[in-house]
């Protein structure tokens, strides 16, 4: 009685960790433009510099995230978050300690854009979608993407209040410590179905990175939907990143910026969960159709 009680809530388990791990990971990745202003009094770079360190880093974050899911099929999900959330503190502590651009591209750019795609959707929803049957998946899946709007709600203010009161490096070093909670959330995060589980998705084995691109590029929603995607993160990272310097050029209090970042984070949070509902309901292109066409 006790295994199959212990069965039943492992699903719920490994969805609990999941939203966790997406809740650190896009919560502090989310409120990182708030630094910006006093980094750039402080250092006396150009707001380029942090333009193209930010860039890097979402470059690093779509690269490293394909890359991660081929990890993680070969080496389990906990290891691989383990990995990613190291890299990730790693970086937050030493964007914090950056005496140069170079460093900053290393640590701003690099590190932090790593951790972020090893430690972003991709590795956890693929574990969770592992352990839910196909009538919960949809709305589980929406739950652990609400978690990182929750990140992001929570984070953003207190992540200004850190700042505004012990400065960037000392904030960065408290943001680190924070993201290290990815590692004990990962180790609910295995990722594999029970076989025997009426609640699980069948293992299929393993395929390889190379083998599962070239099945998915034969489908016309592949493209279609990371041409989306491409949208989505081009229009959000910007405004994560820019807002904080945009509102204090405006003459507004620094505050402002931290409150519209988790009001985005809030309202994402009822989006994602609509979203997920729905989802188990209708055809998924027509929601998507529909959430695009609200965005434009």
């Amino acid at each position: 009685m006790t295994i199959m009680r212990a069965k039943k809530w492992f699903p719920w388990l490994v969805l609990l960790s999941g939203c966790l791990v997406l809740s650190l990971n896009l919560g502090v990745r989310q409120s990182l433009g708030l630094f910006i202003p006093d980094m750039l009094n402080d250092t006396g770079w150009n707001a380029a510099t942090f333009g193209l360190a930010f860039a890097i880093q979402n470059l690093m974050w779509g690269i490293s995230a394909p890359i991660a899911g081929a990890i993680a099929d070969r080496f389990g999900t906990t290891r691989t978050l383990i990995g990613g959330g190291i890299v990730y503190a790693l970086g937050l502590y030493l964007m914090g300690t950056s005496a140069s651009p170079g460093e900053l591209y290393l640590s701003a750019g690099f590190l932090i854009g790593t951790g972020v795609g090893i430690t972003s959707f991709p590795v956890v929803l693929a574990a969770i979608s592992r352990v839910f049957s196909n009538e919960k998946r949809s709305f589980a899946l929406g739950l652990a993407s609400a978690g990182g709007s929750v990140g992001q709600l929570v984070m953003a203010p207190t992540t200004q209040a850190l700042n505004s009161s012990l400065g960037y490096v000392s904030a960065l070093v408290i943001l680190a410590a924070i993201s290290m909670l990815i590692i004990p959330a990962a180790f609910a995060m295995t990722g594999k179905a029970e076989g025997n589980s009426p609640t699980a998705t069948p293992d299929l084995g393993p395929q390889g990175l190379a083998a599962a691109f070239h099945e998915a590029r034969k489908h016309r929603g592949f493209a279609l939907l990371n041409a989306g995607f491409f949208v989505c993160g081009f229009h959000i990272a910007v405004i994560a990143t820019h807002l904080p310097t945009f509102t204090e050029l405006c003459g507004l209090p620094r505050s402002v910026a931290a409150e519209g970042l988790a009001l985005i984070g809030l309202f994402n949070i009822v989006g994602t969960l609509t979203a997920g509902w729905a989802g188990g309901k209708w055809r998924k292109k027509y929601g998507l159709s529909f959430i695009y066409g609200m965005r434009a």
